[in-house]
């Protein structure tokens, strides 16, 4: 439930993804494309998605540190293009990659694209609390540290043919930046559902059923939560 509430609440805040360095072509430019789907997504955050509706949406939105190729190979990287990261290197004992962040990468408010992003986006998808259907299929990484804000490292258990298709496909990174909100909003509507608030001299909770963009209020860099 908590993970759910969470969704709704990122969805709420912004929905936010990466600026790709694709290049317009020769003819007219704009418009609207529309694409039908069989069903609602069950959430838009990566690390929660389970249907393919959601899914479909994500891949639109998000981007991964590396695609697969037209090889579709995915043992070791020779099968996968650059994207968020533009270049990569391997430890000589295969324990650990390290990941050199595009410098053009921007998230659609103007924001860089950094390490920190790619730590979270782990970080948080191992997290038991929120119950990431991902985080069984990258048990194999062990830790992401960040040297500077342009490298990740992704540290590994053992030596794998996948180890790469883990890091860099499993998990398509999310904004820290954005997240803060999303957590702030958490513990405010956690702070306001427990029974502590005097009303008519009595304690009570205030519970919001349903988390609406007019909920929310960004105002000095914080977010707010009442009945705007």
């Amino acid at each position: 439930m908590a993970a759910m509430r969470y969704a709704q609440i990122l969805c709420a805040v912004l929905l936010c993804g990466c600026l790709g360095n694709e290049s317009a072509g020769k003819g007219s430019s704009g418009g609207t494309l529309a694409i039908s789907t069989g069903g609602d997504p069950d959430a838009l955050i990566p690390s929660l998605l389970q249907t393919t509706q959601a899914a479909q949406i994500v891949d639109m939105v998000y981007d991964r540190l590396a695609d697969i190729g037209d090889s579709l190979n995915i043992l070791g990287d020779r099968g996968f293009t650059p994207r968020l990261a533009d270049r990569w290197t391997w430890a000589k004992d295969s324990m650990s990659i390290a990941f050199h962040i595009n410098p053009n990468a921007k998230w659609h408010d103007g924001q860089a694209v950094r390490s920190n992003d790619v730590r979270f986006t782990i970080v948080s998808t191992k997290d038991s609390t929120l119950g990431s259907p991902t985080a069984s299929v990258i048990t194999n990484i062990d830790s992401v540290s960040t040297p500077d804000s342009a490298t990740a490292v992704f540290w590994f258990h053992q030596r794998s043919p996948q180890q790469f298709y883990d890091a860099v496909y499993q998990n398509p990174i999310m904004p820290e930046h954005v997240c803060y909100f999303l957590k702030q909003a958490a513990e405010a509507i956690d702070f306001l559902n427990v029974r502590q608030h005097v009303m008519d001299g009595h304690k009570v909770a205030f519970r919001h059923c349903d988390v609406k963009p007019s909920n929310l209020l960004l105002f000095n860099g914080k977010v707010k939560v009442g009945d705007f």
